[in-house]
This record gives C-alpha cells, structure tokens and sequence, in this order.
C-alpha cells in the first residue's frame, strides 16, 4: 500500500479582480518538517517560534519516490504523526477575498493560521488535544482538495504569518 503523507500543502488565495489565484504558498516550497517522534511545544504553531532545528524540504512530501519532492529519508522508524510549518508575508490582508488550503494527505491532519486551528479532518472534534501519539481515522492519500478556509480574516495579519499543518498516519509505519 502506498503511505504518503504530504502530497500537496498549498495555501491560495483568490483576488476578486484577477482572472488567476496567485499562491501565498505554492507546491514545491520549502517547509519545515519534524517527525512526531516527542510532542512539540505548543508554540510549534505560532508565527514566532524558532523551527531552524527542524528538517527541511520542498512539498510534496512521503516515503516513496511516486512524484514526492521530498522523501522521508531517516526518519525513525515507528512514528504515526508529522509537523509541518510555512511561513508567507500578506501585505495588506483586506486584499484577499478568499483563501484556500488545498491538500492531499492520508489519515487525518489539524491546520493552524498563526497558531489557531482553522480545519481539521480524520481527528476528532475541532479544539480537542491531538497529540503525536494519537492516530486518525483512515483516509488513503492520491487526490488533492480544495478545502475553503470561510474564517480567515481574524486570522491573517499584515506582516510574516504561517500556516503549521500536523499530519498523522491510521497507524504508525
């Protein structure tokens, strides 16, 4: 069976006056990753916080070779979750009209915007604890979606944000 964990992670945005949706963040980026081999400090999530201990690669990422820029090379052996974080400047947020997570995964994953959670899929009840040790329900990666993200503006705010993504497995590989 094939195991990814991160196929695509892109944030878009949706300008009402152009005809394209330019990309805060786009598939291929670079990322901070951590595998959940300990739980993170809470502030893993916020836009503050200090990740350049932590490994980096360019989305799409997993343990095969199947069309993923970066393959979980080393990473212990055992472990059932994965942390993801992004950084992306918004100038002016009152700019965007929309936003969107879209993201291919398997199992299930929480996503924070500066350090809130906005969408959660496979784990539980939004707001409930998720910890590394936690699995979610099954879901098998090969197709991304357009998740829409309606409470946004509260969110963004005019200088360095990021969107932190953690991902977990229905079982440990």
């Amino acid at each position: 069976m094939l195991r990814r964990w991160l196929l695509f992670l892109t944030l878009a945005l949706l300008w009402q006056a152009h005809a394209i949706e330019p990309a805060l963040i786009s598939v291929g980026n670079s990322w901070a990753y951590l595998p959940g081999t300990n739980e993170p400090p809470v502030a893993w999530r916020e836009p503050d916080y200090d990740d350049s201990s932590w490994r980096r690669g360019d989305s799409g990422f997993g343990i095969t070779s199947r069309g993923e820029n970066t393959q979980f090379i080393g990473v212990p052996r055992g472990y059932g979750a994965m942390y993801f974080r992004r950084q992306f400047v918004v100038t002016n947020p009152d700019e965007i009209q929309a936003l969107v997570l879209r993201l291919d995964w398997q199992g299930g994953f929480v996503a924070y915007l500066n350090g809130q959670e906005f969408l959660r899929r496979g784990l539980g009840q939004p707001g409930t604890p998720v910890t590394y040790t936690n699995y979610a329900e099954l879901r098998v990666a090969g197709v991304a979606e357009d998740l829409p993200v309606p409470e946004f503006r509260g969110l963004l705010r005019p200088r360095t944000n990021v969107v932190s993504v953690q991902v977990h497995l229905a079982r440990p590989i």
